[in-house]
């Protein structure tokens, strides 16, 4: 390994905490390289050790060990993980990206679903914030009911069962309508 990209080291730790001579643009086409790849060593390399990841509808994911686990149940859920870069772009040390994951559900649980062999292909977007050539912070944008149709979670659009669903809510809020009209009282749940 040349000087360059040499990995530096916290005292004791063995873990890796930060890569000179990368740009951030570098260490985030690494991290999603590593992700597709299936990689948790070169992943872990270009995370900082207090990393937070933000996830549509998940609290915050803080710490390395937190955002391992993540990674470990996402290759055991999806053993044909893939991530496709589609862009990436940086301003000082923030770097936004948009990436296509496509993989098939084969494998373990994941988030409490059963596996079910269902194929996706989802979007994704999101914000990096680089610290000292570590990400220190992960903002995600994904079409989750996208990705909740291809896994068979979320009804097919356009389906029967998609259908009684808008129905059902569309009752729900005449009937909270109704209520409130009645009762006088507005934003009765």
């Amino acid at each position: 390994m040349d000087e360059q990209n040499k990995l530096v080291t916290e005292p004791g730790s063995g873990i890796a905490t930060a890569a000179r001579g990368r740009t951030p643009e570098q260490v985030v086409a690494i991290f999603l390289d590593a992700l597709g790849r299936q990689d948790l060593e070169a992943f872990s390399r270009v995370c900082a050790d207090d990393i937070v990841e933000l996830l549509p509808g998940a609290p915050p994911m803080e710490g390395i060990d937190n955002e391992l686990a993540f990674a470990r149940g996402l290759f055991a859920a999806f053993p044909d993980l893939e991530i496709e870069v589609t862009r990436l772009m940086a301003v000082d040390q923030v770097v936004a990206a948009a990436w296509t994951r496509r993989g098939t559900f084969t494998g373990a649980d994941f988030q409490g679903l059963p596996a079910n062999g269902a194929r996706f292909e989802s979007p994704a977007a999101g914000f990096f914030e680089i610290e000292n050539g570590l990400i220190k912070r992960l903002t995600v944008y994904t079409d989750m009911n996208k990705l909740g149709r291809d896994l068979g979670v979320v009804p097919p659009e356009g389906s029967m069962a998609e259908r009684l669903a808008l129905g059902m809510f569309r009752a729900r809020v005449c009937i909270k309508r109704m209520v409130g009209t009645l009762t006088g009282r507005k934003g009765v749940s």
